[in-house]
């Protein structure tokens, strides 16, 4: 990892990744915690979209379910950490969500075209439909 991905990386973990805890927290009365496979990634044209492709949609599909007081609870009690993966190939076709030992896995496709990611809608209904 260079130097520009490492400011980015940096960045990331101490600026988006405490937003999205610190809204979460508020969202949920309850923590969540953030890990990334950093070593997945291998440009900044990857790393770069983390906060949108992946913070920021998670959120806002949080953000609808915890207005449901039944989802709300599910997502507390199966959800302790997100973990965000880059797919760097064949993305569209391998992107994929997981939950399982109180992991939510986000494996996309960072670098690629609005294809290879999911969009609130989609995160919204997987964690409805799988929590």
């Amino acid at each position: 990892m260079g130097l520009q991905e490492k400011k980015w990386k940096r960045a990331i973990e101490d600026q988006y990744v405490v937003e999205f805890k610190q809204d979460v927290q508020a969202l949920l009365g309850n923590e969540m915690d953030v890990t990334v496979d950093w070593d997945s990634f291998s440009s900044t044209n990857e790393i770069m979209f983390v906060p949108t492709y992946g913070l920021d949609r998670v959120k806002n599909a949080v953000r609808e379910l915890a207005n449901d007081p039944d989802a709300k609870e599910e997502i507390i009690s199966q959800i302790k950490t997100l973990h965000l993966k880059n797919l760097s190939d064949n993305a569209e076709e391998s992107k994929n969500m997981q939950i399982g030992d109180g992991v939510f896995t986000l494996a996309v496709g960072f670098g690629g075209n609005h294809a290879c990611v999911f969009n609130d809608l989609a995160i919204r209904e997987y964690l409805e439909n799988n929590l």
